[in-house]
């Protein structure tokens, strides 16, 4: 499967809807959402709390199911499949990159790494070997044995992205990815996502309320009401 050509779509979301009922009332989160994502694209999602747009990512990467609509990754309708199928694409097409780094504490930067590569059903040593030439990418090969305790935060949300993008997938889901960083450490690992996305040809769609990241993308689209809007 090749996705370096810009302009095939690898994600696209069609009338997507989606309400929560809250008491005795249903408050419609999403009400007919489009979006086409193409090939290496880098699209931010902004809007204020609350308007949806953590429900929106996680309906885009199948954790969360929509009440209507279709959800298309790399051709495939996500609502047509069962969930162990949804699985086996989430781990092959999508990664998923979060406010907080949700790194496991017990395994090094270098076995966060790989655990997607052995889901994906590679051996250990394959999978740490891939692991590794991600690591290098993020620039924290000198880190591949500290555990995220011995991390700053900069770094574990870089080991995060490094395993967001170790299967190679045709697109990463980042919800606030810098939102918990400082100003500089935030301004770099933007820099390294837009470059990774450059160099890997990896569409990302990346949630923020960085008004700097979001400049970095190549366009913005709003979530006000339900409905996503272009800003630019």
């Amino acid at each position: 499967m090749s996705h370096d050509s810009h302009g095939d779509l690898v994600l696209r979301a069609k009338d997507v809807c989606k309400s929560f009922v809250q008491g005795a009332n249903a408050i419609d989160v999403l009400r007919g959402v489009c979006i086409d994502v193409a090939a290496g694209e880098r699209v931010a999602i902004a809007g204020l709390s609350g308007s949806g747009k953590s429900t929106l990512l996680h309906i885009l990467g199948g954790l969360e199911s929509a009440d209507s609509g279709e959800i298309l990754v790399d051709g495939e309708d996500i609502a047509a499949m069962k969930e162990l199928e949804v699985d086996v694409m989430r781990n092959q097409f999508l990664g998923f990159v979060y406010q907080f780094h949700h790194l496991l504490n017990d395994f090094t930067a270098l076995e966060n790494i790989a655990i997607p590569q052995r889901i994906l059903g590679n051996n250990k040593n394959k999978a740490l070997q891939i692991a590794r030439e991600m690591l290098v990418r993020v620039g924290l090969e000198n880190r591949a044995d500290h555990k995220p305790g011995q991390l700053s935060g900069g770094e574990r949300q870089r080991v995060a992205i490094a395993r967001a993008l170790v299967n190679q997938p045709v697109c990463v889901l980042a919800d606030e990815p810098t939102g918990n960083l400082d100003e500089k450490t935030a301004l770099d690992v933007n820099e390294m996502m837009v470059s990774l996305s450059q160099e890997l040809s990896t569409s990302f769609v990346i949630v923020t309320h960085n008004a700097e990241l979001a400049s970095q993308m190549d366009r913005t689209l709003q979530l006000h009401n339900g409905l996503l809007t272009s800003i630019c």
